[in-house]
């Protein structure tokens, strides 16, 4: 009989039922001759259509190089799931009593995609193969597992619904489908990333490393671009054209509806779309504070906090602390740091506009967070002590703020009024797009015309933030947006009507200046006179 380690399971109920089932198939640890002449030809059936075509192997993944991940990243159609369906058939087939889990956004993903669609395991694995040599004998879709004849066992998660459950079980091999929907809520796509991978960790019997693959149509999500970049990790891609010919004329003509728009880049091209053209806050509004440019005299200095929800500061969901984060921002006259040229070239007519001079976004409970908050208090700003924190009035923002003022740190609330993370963000959009917020460009010679790296986090959070839950994490946005509308309310940043170039308050005191000095002239030379005869 072969041996089963069932610790691997991590379930004793699991454990329970996968032993019975092996016990009375009565599994034998050599495979018949027959199976392996099964295996072979559906190899090279599978190898031979995936070289056939435009995609050129590309969805078979390679042994050329090492790797942990390997996700295919492409458009609508190419052929992602049944990649990494036959991947994982493969591996489980051709080796005794491997584990493989399979991870689809949902259960229903799960049953209907994974297992019984037309892309997934039910269509492409021989039933010869399989527990009893029977799909129906072999699949369980109470528990959404699938029997192999030689020991070997897929297991199907929901991500949406068992994200969870993947933190214990352990397995050789992986795949998951359409990463970019387990991001739902925000940061749901970490949370069940890193628990899967934690647990993809069983050694092969022949020496082959653990690993696994997934597939997904692209979105700027910040967890999903870092996957991306890890050295572990190969990043297959490809567009619906590379399979248009096995594709249903009524998929082909709904699709290419979207041929040369935005979403049409990301649904056939499979392109990753900068991400300032999904946020409320446009990259191309962001102004660059000069590398060889000192910092301006800051008539104004503030902190702006967004906190964790919670005093405690824990997420039920994930056990992680949430996040609390703080942007230091100080306030300058425009035009005593630039000329009028340069103003002009920066598109910056306002008297006033921000830099962000300091950030950090830390998980801290609430005394760690209170001794991080009067530590940055008690810096200095192109030698400016802060003269204001400011806190939404909200959770642990409330103990922060009136804990500070015990300790004598001026704080203030925000209050929102109701309005929306979203609303907020739409509110202050025109500060900024009118050039108002400033970030310190790099001195690095290779990051010449990009932010210093400690920005990148408030940058790409205000560039992908499209409103609640459409990115992982918006504390750092939502910082900074509650400063720009408090600065507004305050009558320090002012927005100009769109349409019309307005002056500001100066402008304007000048033009009637002039105005008057003209009128005045007329008169003395006598060319006006509203009562001569």
């Amino acid at each position: 009989m072969l041996q089963i380690d069932l610790s691997a399971l991590g379930d004793s109920e699991d454990q329970r039922r996968y032993l019975n089932k092996m016990t009375a198939a009565g599994v034998h640890g050599i495979a018949s001759d027959v199976d392996v002449q099964t295996l072979v030809a559906w190899s090279e059936s599978w190898k031979q259509r995936a070289w056939a075509r435009k995609r050129a192997g590309k969805q078979v993944p390679t042994d050329e190089r090492e790797w942990r991940l390997l996700i295919f990243k492409s458009g609508r159609g190419f052929g992602k799931t049944e990649g990494l369906c036959q991947w994982l058939g493969h591996e489980m087939a051709r080796l005794p009593n491997l584990i493989g889990h399979a991870v689809a956004p949902t259960l229903n993903d799960v049953r209907g995609t994974l297992f019984l669609g037309n892309s997934g395991f039910q269509s492409l694995i021989p039933p010869s193969l399989l527990y009893k040599e029977s799909w129906d004998e072999a699949y369980d879709s109470t528990h959404h597992e699938l029997l192999f004849k030689n020991g070997s066992l897929i297991r199907g998660f929901g991500a949406k619904d068992q994200g969870g459950r993947l933190r214990g079980p352990q397995c050789h091999a992986g795949v998951g489908d359409e990463l970019r929907e387990w991001d739902r809520p925000a940061g749901n796509l970490e949370f069940v990333h890193s628990n899967m991978m934690l647990g993809v960790r069983l050694p092969y019997p022949d020496g082959t490393p653990a690993r696994a693959v997934f597939g997904t149509t692209p979105r700027p999500i910040p967890y999903l671009k870092n996957l991306y970049k890890r050295p572990d990790c190969i990043v297959i891609t490809g567009t619906t054209f590379e399979n248009m010919e096995n594709l249903s004329a009524g998929f082909v003509s709904e699709v290419m509806t979207l041929m040369g728009t935005q979403l049409g880049k990301i649904e056939i091209l499979g392109e990753d779309i900068d991400s300032e053209d999904f946020g409320i806050y446009k990259k191309s509004w962001l102004r660059l504070w000069p590398a060889g440019k000192a910092f301006p005299q800051f008539s104004f200095v503030m902190l702006t906090m967004d906190t964790a929800m919670e005093e405690e500061a824990r997420d039920n969901k994930t056990g992680k602390v949430d996040y609390s984060a703080c942007a230091v921002l100080g306030v300058f006259n425009t035009k005593q740091c630039f000329t009028a040229g340069e103003l002009l070239k920066l598109g910056v007519r306002s008297k006033y506009a921000v830099l962000l001079c300091d950030f950090w976004m830390e998980r801290l409970g609430f005394p760690e967070l209170l001794e991080k908050t009067r530590d940055t208090y008690r810096k200095k700003y192109q030698g400016r002590f802060p003269e204001l924190v400011l806190i939404e009035n909200k959770a642990s923002g409330i103990s922060l703020r009136q804990t500070l003022q015990r300790f004598g740190v001026p704080s203030w609330p925000f209050d929102p009024h109701g309005q929306s993370k979203m609303m907020r963000a739409h509110v202050a959009s025109p500060l900024v797009k009118q050039g108002m917020f400033f970030v310190p460009e790099s001195g690095l010679a290779h990051r010449k015309g990009q932010f210093r790296d400690w920005c990148e986090p408030v940058v790409e959070q205000m560039t992908t933030f499209a409103g609640e839950g459409s990115i992982e994490f918006d504390d750092a946005v939502d910082a900074v947006t509650q400063a720009l509308l408090y600065l507004q309310q305050t009558g320090t940043l002012v927005a100009l009507p769109q349409g019309r170039l307005y002056p500001d308050a100066d402008e304007l005191e000048e033009q009637k200046m002039r105005e008057a000095t003209a009128i005045a002239e007329r008169e003395k030379r006598g060319k006006v006179s509203p009562y001569g005869s």
